[in-house]
């Protein structure tokens, strides 16, 4: 090697170690900076002849492990999800309040309870009768407040839904973006290393939004895509489209296309439903729709389920059939929208089978489905039993099931009647019936709609129908006009020592056992469960807690597998001051070495001339 290599070799060794240099005092200027990862130099040596005879800087990059990177982004989305429902159904658990607690909502219906416990004791204390429908108020009003707490909750996950969008919006446009201007770097010859990181800023955002795959490309572009396979990002945008609700009540679901979906579209020919599809499972998209959609509607359904059993159980008396030639009869003269018929028979093939029949006045309520009811084997039939065409509605509609009935249908005066040919029977019959009046039967209305005015007796014609109940059933006015109604069921009944009335709503909503509607997520569609009002609540209340609680570990979990990936990235890429102070002691001793060369050189080359 001569003095002229030796000369290159040191001088270019300058010139990276200066480079170096460069690189880290960017680092430890950066060291705060939010999403800047840590640079390093590439370099490389500069050969010629199979010598080596300099040394050269080839890059900047940047020190990622892009694996733990995308590992990184799977556990934001599902720790974001968890997060967001833990909070929500958190807030929803301090609402329900503390099991037994003085807030609770448990604590004022059993409040209640004892109120007209002690009330039985003594039927004809106007105090007691005071104090227990008071206790009804409170409980009610309690009610009504839960099912507004549940429903404030959809509306604020419907906000964050349009929020959220927007977010994601702006980080698909702005990697789109990127993507060019990284492009047009590479094509100048120059590292956009800077340009990475604000990029995988904007994909971090977007990975916390929505759960997605990140597909990189030879040129440092990239395509992304949701889990499932639909695109965001490709050398175009994929924007989401979302719109805001203007009120969130029970009413309005996704079901019944009052709230909007979430899509993806591009264009005017490219759309996806990413609810419709299950397209999104994780991230802060996929939790707000599940509470708007899923969870929070459940527990609205539920409380609405307890709502109409408690309203039922003390207003509702079972009509029995009574025998006719060949089958049964029953009163249906005095139904009200929304009461139901339960015929019970076995078929020309020997098989028992069970059909319930609606009252509906409202044609444009019809046809029912099955599920109008919890019961999983009957047929359900809504119709008009006052109507001059029943008799021949209900024929119809079991001339049309398959085996044959061998029934037949009629009515007279006022009452359905159900006969049958050998081999088919008619074997129970009976009527499910709401007294509307205050007075002459132990049955009444003590709870009603505050939002028809009227009796609830489960009617889809009047107003909202179940949808919402727990947010409006309220004690009759007429009952707290007149308290001592309570405990007298006869205009003539002077009250004195006659708990008639009031033992029968303590045992009606401790022993009254209905099934409860699979809809509301509790049991199973083939196999609902059957619980008393009193046993219904706390179900619910039990559920709900268990539920709450279950997200939070779930949340706490995820937090800690979250933050175990995020400290291993951090510790690749993030800018370490110390290592950083290290190898400035490395370059300062490499510079030192390169510039010793090219002193010593300079010495060799002073004694050569001066011989």
């Amino acid at each position: 090697m001569g003095i002229g290599s030796a000369i290159n070799i040191a001088g270019t060794g300058l010139r990276v170690t200066q480079d170096d240099l460069g690189v880290i005092a960017s680092n430890i200027a950066n060291a705060e900076t939010e999403g800047f990862t840590r640079r390093r130099l590439v370099q490389g040596e500069v050969s010629a002849g199979g010598d080596t005879i300099g040394v050269r800087s080839i890059t900047v990059e940047r020190a990622i492990n892009e694996e733990v990177q995308d590992q990184l982004r799977d556990f934001a989305a599902v720790n974001v999800n968890n997060q967001i429902q833990a909070d929500f159904l958190g807030r929803l658990d301090v609402a329900f309040g503390e099991p037994g607690s003085p807030t609770a909502i448990d604590t004022s219906f059993n409040q209640a309870l004892a109120s007209l416990e002690a009330l039985a004791a003594s039927p004809e204390d106007f105090s007691a009768q005071i104090q227990a429908v008071t206790d009804l108020q409170v409980f009610t009003g309690q009610l009504n407040n839960l099912s507004q707490t549940v429903q404030d909750l959809r509306q604020e996950a419907d906000i964050a839904i349009a929020e959220t969008v927007t977010q994601a919006n702006q980080a698909i446009a702005g990697i789109v973006e990127l993507n060019s201007r990284i492009v047009s770097e590479g094509s100048l010859g120059n590292q956009p290393v800077a340009l990475l990181d604000e990029r995988d800023r904007l994909i971090d955002e977007l990975a916390q939004i929505i759960d997605i795959e990140v597909e990189r490309n030879n040129n440092n572009t990239v395509q992304i895509r949701t889990t499932s396979g639909i695109s965001l990002v490709e050398s175009q945008p994929f924007f989401i489209d979302f719109q805001r609700a203007g009120t969130v009540t029970p009413e309005t679901t996704l079901d019944n296309g009052i709230l909007s979906s979430v899509f993806v579209r591009s264009g005017g020919t490219f759309e996806v439903d990413l609810l419709a599809s299950g397209q999104i499972e994780e991230g802060a998209l996929a939790a707000y729709t599940q509470l708007r959609d899923g969870s929070l509607q459940q527990i609205q359904d539920q409380l609405d389920e307890f709502a109409a059993q408690i309203a039922l159980a003390v207003s509702n008396v079972e009509v029995a059939s009574t025998a006719i030639t060949d089958g049964l009869e029953v009163d249906v003269s005095a139904l009200s929208d929304g009461n139901t018929v339960s015929l019970g028979f076995t078929d020309t093939t020997g098989a028992q089978r069970t059909v319930t029949l609606v009252q509906v006045s409202d044609p444009a309520q019809l046809p029912l489905a099955d599920d109008f009811t919890a019961d999983p084997n009957d047929l359900v039939f809504g119709l008009d039993l006052s109507a001059g065409t029943a008799a021949a509605d209900i024929q119809t509609f079991l001339d049309g099931l398959t085996p044959a009935t061998g029934l037949t249908a009629a009515t007279a005066a006022g009452n359905l009647q159900f006969t049958a040919t050998a081999p088919a029977t008619v074997d129970a019959l009976s009527a499910n019936v709401t007294i509307t009046g205050l007075t002459g039967d132990l049955a009444f209305p003590l709870f009603i709609d505050s939002g028809t005015g009227g009796v609830f007796s489960n009617a889809l014609n009047e107003g909202p129908g179940l949808a919402g109940f727990a947010g409006r059933i309220a004690v009759n006015p007429a009952v707290i006009e007149d308290p001592s109604l309570v405990s007298r069921f006869t205009t003539t009944n002077d009250n004195s020592g006659d708990s008639d009335r009031v033992d029968r709503i303590i045992d009606q909503i401790r022993n009254d056992i209905r099934a409860v509607s699979p809809a509301s997520g509790l049991g199973a569609t083939n196999n609902p469960i059957e619980a008393t009002a009193a046993d219904l609540l706390q179900i619910i209340v039990s559920r709900q807690g268990q539920q709450s609680e279950a997200v939070q570990r779930q949340a706490d979990a995820s937090e800690i597998s979250f933050n175990n990936v995020q400290e291993r990235l951090q510790a690749e890429s993030s800018v370490n001051i110390d290592d950083e102070i290290a190898r400035l002691i490395e370059l300062e001793q490499a510079f030192q070495a390169n510039a010793r060369v090219l002193t010593t050189i300079q010495e060799l080359i002073d004694a050569l001339l001066s011989i």
